[in-house]
Protein backbone atom coordinates (compact mmCIF):
# COMPACT_ATOMS: atom_id res chain seq x y z
CA UNK A 1 0.00 0.00 0.00
CA UNK A 2 0.74 3.31 -0.56
CA UNK A 3 0.13 6.69 0.78
CA UNK A 4 0.29 10.50 -0.54
CA UNK A 5 0.99 13.52 1.91
CA UNK A 6 0.66 17.11 1.24
CA UNK A 7 3.44 18.47 3.04
CA UNK A 8 2.11 22.01 1.83
CA UNK A 9 -1.02 21.18 4.22
CA UNK A 10 0.47 20.21 6.81
CA UNK A 11 0.91 17.15 6.05
CA UNK A 12 -2.76 15.94 5.04
CA UNK A 13 -3.38 12.65 3.71
CA UNK A 14 -4.25 13.26 0.31
CA UNK A 15 -4.72 9.37 -1.31
CA UNK A 16 -4.04 5.79 -0.47
CA UNK A 17 -3.43 3.09 -3.05
CA UNK A 18 -2.63 -0.78 -2.91
CA UNK A 19 -0.75 -0.26 -6.07
CA UNK A 20 2.24 1.42 -7.16
CA UNK A 21 -0.12 1.96 -10.50
CA UNK A 22 -2.51 3.93 -8.70
CA UNK A 23 0.15 6.55 -7.41
CA UNK A 24 1.56 6.44 -11.18
CA UNK A 25 -2.21 7.35 -12.82
CA UNK A 26 -3.11 10.07 -9.89
CA UNK A 27 0.15 11.82 -10.97
CA UNK A 28 0.06 10.98 -14.41
CA UNK A 29 3.40 9.81 -14.75
CA UNK A 30 5.19 6.24 -14.87
CA UNK A 31 5.80 3.40 -11.92
CA UNK A 32 9.31 4.25 -12.76
CA UNK A 33 8.99 7.84 -11.63
CA UNK A 34 6.58 6.71 -8.57
CA UNK A 35 9.50 4.03 -7.38
CA UNK A 36 12.56 6.20 -8.05
CA UNK A 37 10.82 9.16 -5.56
CA UNK A 38 10.14 6.39 -2.76
CA UNK A 39 13.65 5.06 -2.87
CA UNK A 40 15.76 8.33 -2.42
CA UNK A 41 12.92 9.91 -0.29
CA UNK A 42 12.58 13.18 -2.57
CA UNK A 43 9.05 14.98 -2.76
CA UNK A 44 6.75 14.43 -6.07
CA UNK A 45 6.20 17.78 -7.95
CA UNK A 46 7.87 19.39 -5.26
CA UNK A 47 5.33 19.12 -2.17
CA UNK A 48 3.81 15.52 -2.14
CA UNK A 49 5.50 12.74 0.08
CA UNK A 50 5.01 8.96 -1.00
CA UNK A 51 5.11 6.74 1.55
CA UNK A 52 5.14 2.76 0.92
CA UNK A 53 2.97 1.38 4.23
CA UNK A 54 3.55 -2.20 5.26
CA UNK A 55 0.71 -4.17 6.71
Amino acid sequence: MYAIYDLKENEICVGIFEHCKGVAEYFETSQNAIYTNISRGTKRAGRYKIVNVKE
